[in-house]
């Protein structure tokens, strides 16, 4: 379906993030249909997404993004800072920089065509509280500037998860929370999962699984707390934990 105006944009957003208790308000659908609008226009050309339908942009890309928010409070680290690992189209990165304005966003995003699109993503929308990396994530964790700087790590890439946790854990800070985004249910064996994660100095903290509204497909979120610095020696140099992952890997878990 396409919305014919911006209200009708409006009413729908409203109806869903309400009903999904997640916080609504005019200005703020305003952005998000200014980044519906750019996000389709721009598909055209990058195929930055497969979702092409405005209610499923709606509720596959913008509420998913924020869909932890039904289970932790951001807003109760003051100060906090988020980095988005893999940052594609802008998923859940900007979405939280459009929820967060006063909060630093970083966005990684190794595809320079997708960097271009965020960037002129963040100037339409005037977000003065976003910076995006043109680096891999292997970079990125061994650069002091990033390295356990982050109260939040995100991630919605598709990606073994031992990939995942190699990436993301060596930016986040002590006492900070990994928030991987993923499709379906969570693997009932776990004992390989932990090892990965005590490994980089996490553990798992929480795991939820929901039906989106409206369109009710499955999801799950995984919240993995670090307690401990990371080994300096993760991450790998770029490639390797993509090529040969830490322990085990359940090819069915993507």
């Amino acid at each position: 379906m396409r919305f014919k105006t911006a209200d009708d944009f409006a009413v729908f957003m409203r109806e869903q993030f309400r009903g999904f208790g997640l916080p609504y308000n005019v200005s703020l659908a305003k952005k998000f249909y200014q980044y519906l609008r750019f996000l389709k226009q721009e598909n055209r050309k990058h195929n930055l997404t497969r979702i092409t339908d405005d209610e499923e942009i709606v509720v596959k890309h913008f509420l998913d993004s924020l869909s932890p928010l039904r289970f932790i409070r951001l807003g109760q680290a003051k100060g906090f800072s988020l980095v988005d690992v893999g940052s594609g189209a802008g998923f859940p990165g900007v979405p939280f920089a459009l929820l967060y304005p006063r909060n630093r966003i970083v966005l990684i995003e190794s595809n320079q065509k997708k960097c271009e699109f965020l960037r002129c993503l963040v100037a339409l929308l005037k977000l003065q509280n976003v910076e995006i990396v043109p680096e891999r994530a292997e970079a990125c964790g061994r650069n002091p500037d990033y390295r356990e700087q982050f109260r939040y790590v995100t991630t919605r890439a598709l990606a073994p998860f031992a990939v995942l946790a190699e990436l993301c854990l060596p930016l986040l800070a002590i006492g900070g929370t990994l928030i991987v985004y993923k499709g379906g249910s969570f693997p009932r064996k776990m004992d390989s999962v932990r090892s990965v994660l005590r490994t980089l100095g996490g553990v798992l903290e929480n795991t939820q699984s929901f039906r989106l509204p409206y369109l009710k497909h499955q999801r799950t979120l995984l919240f993995v707390k670090k307690q401990e610095a990371t080994p300096t020696k993760y991450p790998r140099r770029p490639g390797i934990p993509a090529k040969r992952p830490l322990g085990w890997i359940n090819k069915n878990f993507t």
